[in-house]
C-alpha cells in the first residue's frame, strides 16, 4: 500500500537533479529535512526546516521521515 503524504509531514527530498551539485555537497543536500506546506494531485510544495529552500516537487521524489 502506497503512503499518501499530507500537509505537515516531514520528508526528505530525493532531488532528481542531485548530479547538478558538486560531489562534496550531495550528501548534505540529500540530508535536508523539509515540511510539506501543501500537496495536491501528486504535487507538493515543500519548505526546508531551518533553511531557505522551498520547492514544488512530485510526491514520488519524497521520503517520509
Amino acid at each position: 500500500m502506497e503512503r499518501e503524504f499530507k500537509k505537515g509531514d516531514l520528508v526528505r527530498w530525493n532531488d532528481p537533479a542531485i548530479n547538478d551539485y558538486e560531489p562534496e555537497e550531495r550528501e548534505e543536500v540529500l540530508g535536508r529535512v523539509f515540511e510539506i506546506i501543501n500537496i495536491e494531485d501528486g504535487l507538493a510544495v515543500i519548505c526546508e526546516i531551518g533553511g531557505p529552500s522551498e520547492a514544488e516537487v512530485w510526491d514520488d521524489e519524497l521520503e517520509l521521515i
